[in-house]
């Protein structure tokens, strides 16, 4: 990621306290001081996570007094500067006590620039990976031959993943053609252990576009793999990219190989993130229509710089930087909030500040959800706008969210309300009920159920919906209690519903619904939970605000209408059934 900085380093030589006996390192003007093993929640552009166990590791561009920041996290929210250690002997000059730079020395081939203090160079861009015993990052410098252009470097540590790492080539990893060079290096290891470095060349505005590449490396990642060659994988094509397309990560997840970057100005508002979806680690990869995924709103101005990882659920998470907004740069007053009172030095962590945020992604069948394990699938195939009617139920109102679904499932014929032209929308969903809605699903989508099913269960004889009950029994969509009785009025919980539409969706279409594990925290351990990740991968389910999932809660005849909805739109979009007319 080409970047103009618009502060400098220094060193800030000023004693925390009669009792601190060494200065603390040197921080970007402005930055609070990324001081050793405490939490850090400033700048830190350029983010690149990985997990080490059930902990992350964030890496990024130069800031807070050192060449390679790292953090480490345990719940990917609150991220603690590395711990101080010995001071190595290639950093000479005064002995810092609070040393906790992960790269600290780094190598001869990088130009030298006045940044302060005893960084003489800037590292941009890390991405790190684990292959074996050893940890590597690589990495992007301005070389010393050209005072703009960029290369990238590869270094390694056999002490973990926070270092200290160690590059003392004479020569960059890999340096492409353009008069600007290469950035943003980002390492991908796939399922069968094959390694690949991606990267950005820089591009010429106007004659050259920014590309992204994908080599082979030898399976220990220190050198390119013999005979590779780089292949691209994208270049600059959209609106929205402007003339830049940067920051590539590449992920398996939910049985998709994606590849994230950034696209437009890291400066500014319109930065943004997209994704495309690629047949192999060297392409071909195509870009979603749906991007950009992830731009400016709320508090984050020109997100960017992603970098992909499953986290120790096994579900997709994507760490990025963000601008607080209304900010898209650097404060040209590097002191706007007075002196920091650690060092005495300029301070202004309120203003413009790229700060380090890991977003919940869902892999779902329409594409990615950015945010959110999941999201309600739309119903316009099932339910078209504007050819619904009305089933004028006096007790729905005009502004309920269900309406319009209550009034496509009663179009559909699955529900004709519970007399006097009324619906009961708050009341709760009885088993029974369950089974006749469900039954009706599949026959009006044009599905067939058993005429005579043998008898199920011994507790619902004399029911109106024994039928249904039975019928739905004899093809596996309900099931009974421990005791081999149903509970016909017994109500609906969030996690049965769950299981009833997956099973009911998977008789209709004869398709399994797959999901990856994980979408919400408070379902763990129960019967239900693959079928509600089921479910919400499929948009039958969505979580609540809170991103849990309510898996005790009951189900409202109006919740319910809005859930068959989203599985009969599902069976329409698969061909399998047309709407009514």
């Amino acid at each position: 990621m080409r970047r103009c900085i618009p502060r400098s380093l220094g060193l800030l030589v000023v004693l925390l306290a009669a009792t601190l006996a060494a200065p603390p390192a040197a921080a970007y003007i402005g930055a609070p001081w990324f001081r050793p093993g405490q939490p850090y929640s400033s700048n830190f552009p350029d983010p690149s996570v990985v997990r080490d166990g059930s902990t992350y590791v964030a890496f990024g561009t130069s800031t807070g007094g050192a060449y390679l920041p790292a953090m480490t996290s345990t719940d990917l929210e609150t991220w603690t500067a590395r711990p101080a250690y010995p001071q190595p002997a290639c950093v000479g000059g005064t002995v810092d006590r609070f040393f906790n730079d992960a790269f600290p020395c780094p190598p001869g081939w990088g130009q030298d620039r006045p940044v302060g203090g005893r960084l003489k160079k800037e590292l941009w861009a890390p991405g790190a990976v684990h292959i074996g015993s050893r940890w590597i990052v690589y990495y992007s410098m301005r070389v010393s031959t050209s005072p703009d252009r960029f290369c990238i470097g590869r270094a390694v540590s056999d002490s973990g993943p926070l270092g200290p790492y160690v590059d003392t080539s004479s020569a960059p990893f890999q340096c492409d053609d353009d008069p600007a060079g290469s950035i943003d290096p980002q390492p991908f290891v796939d399922d069968d252990g094959s390694a690949y470095l991606i990267w950005k060349s820089e591009g010429v505005v106007g004659s050259q576009p920014t590309r992204i590449w994908s080599r082979r490396l030898t399976a220990d990642g220190l050198a390119f793999a013999p005979g590779s060659t780089p292949v691209e994988l994208l270049r600059t094509s959209a609106p929205w990219e402007g003339n830049v397309i940067e920051n590539p990560s590449m992920v398996r997840a939910g049985g998709r190989l994606l590849l994230f970057y950034s696209g437009n100005e890291w400066a500014s508002p319109h930065y943004a993130i997209g994704y495309a979806a690629c047949q192999g680690p060297q392409g071909p990869c195509t870009k979603s229509t749906r991007n950009p995924i992830h731009a400016s709103g709320g508090d984050e101005n020109g997100p960017g710089a992603p970098s992909a990882f499953l986290d120790t659920a096994g579900r997709l998470r994507v760490a990025y930087q963000w601008w607080n907004a209304p900010y898209s740069a650097y404060p040209a007053d590097p002191g706007c909030d007075g002196l920091d009172p650690l060092t005495n030095a300029p301070l202004c962590a309120s203003q413009g500040q790229r700060r380090l945020r890991v977003a919940a992604v869902g892999v779902e069948a329409g594409g990615l959800r950015w945010g959110s394990a999941a999201v309600a699938r739309d119903t316009g195939d099932a339910c078209p706008p504007g050819q619904v009617p009305s089933a004028g139920f006096v007790d729905v109102a005009a502004g309920d969210p269900h309406r319009p679904s209550i009034d496509c499932i009663a179009w559909w014929e699955i529900t004709g309300g519970t007399g006097g032209n009324r619906y009961a929308p708050s009341a709760a969903v009885s088993r029974a009920q369950m089974a006749t809605f469900l039954a009706r699903l599949v026959e009006r989508s044009g599905g067939l159920l058993p005429d005579r099913a043998p008898d199920a269960f011994p507790d619902d004889e004399g029911s109106e919906h024994e039928p249904n009950i039975n019928a739905l029994a004899a093809v596996g969509v309900v099931g009974g209690r421990a005791n081999g009785t149903f509970g016909p009025t017994a109500p609906v919980n969030r996690a049965q519903m769950a299981t009833f539409l997956v099973r009911a969706h998977e008789y209709r279409t004869g398709t399994d619904l797959v999901a990856p594990p994980g979408y919400f925290s408070d379902d763990a351990g129960s019967v239900h939970e693959a079928n509600i990740d089921a479910a919400a991968a499929a948009g039958f389910a969505a979580g609540r605000a809170d991103g849990t999932f309510g898996p005790n809660e009951p189900v409202s005849r109006a919740q319910m209408a809005s859930f068959m909805a989203r599985v009969l739109d599902l069976i329409v979009e698969m061909l399998r059934a047309r709407p009514p007319g």
